[in-house]
């Protein structure tokens, strides 16, 4: 077993104790030997919070996801939350960030969000203790998006499933011959 494996087992069991879905992970990963066999820098491997729809989809279309993908996979947000030292945000998108719910689906479309600039100068939304990023924000103003979101928020079942799918998607991107069993 990997480090890589034994990360993305960790996740797994993380979200299923935050009351998430049962994530099936697969073995093989290979671990890097040195620093130079990794990426060089996080650039373009995750959405920047600041940026819009479009964006988003730059970002997750050349990995072979799909809209559905891309909101089942945001309702990570969830769980969490941003520090100002380390991504230039600040706060949690939830009230209980240890619970692995759709309630981030439902704060997005019920929840009366103000645009601020945070003490970094980056935007963000805030409605009382919670934040969303310009990111979050994109999944309702962009229709195609909002279709998903309005789904999860109605029936979290049908978040676990298309997350599970998306997540494990993400977690074996890149990777060839895993197997069920150690």
């Amino acid at each position: 077993i990997s480090h890589a494996d034994l990360w993305a087992l960790a996740a797994n069991v993380a979200i299923k104790a935050m009351g998430g879905p049962d994530i099936p992970t697969r073995f093989g990963r290979i671990d890097v030997t040195s620093s130079a066999e990794g990426v060089a820098d996080a650039a373009g491997r995750l959405p920047d919070g600041d940026k819009d729809a479009t964006h988003i989809r730059d970002i997750f279309r050349p990995k072979g996801f799909e809209d559905q993908d891309m909101v089942a996979l945001s309702g990570a947000h969830t769980v969490g939350m941003c520090h100002i030292d380390r991504s230039g945000f600040e706060g949690a998108w939830t009230a209980d960030k240890q619970r692995f719910d759709n309630s981030y689906f439902k704060d997005l479309l019920n929840k009366k969000w103000e645009k601020q600039n945070n003490a970094k100068g980056k935007p963000q939304y805030k409605c009382g203790d919670t934040m969303m990023l310009t990111t979050d924000m994109a999944l309702i103003e962009d229709e195609a998006f909002k279709v998903y979101v309005k789904k999860y928020a109605a029936d979290q079942k049908t978040w676990y499933e298309d997350f599970t799918k998306a997540w494990v998607k993400l977690q074996e991107f890149g990777t060839s011959e895993l197997r069920d069993i150690l």
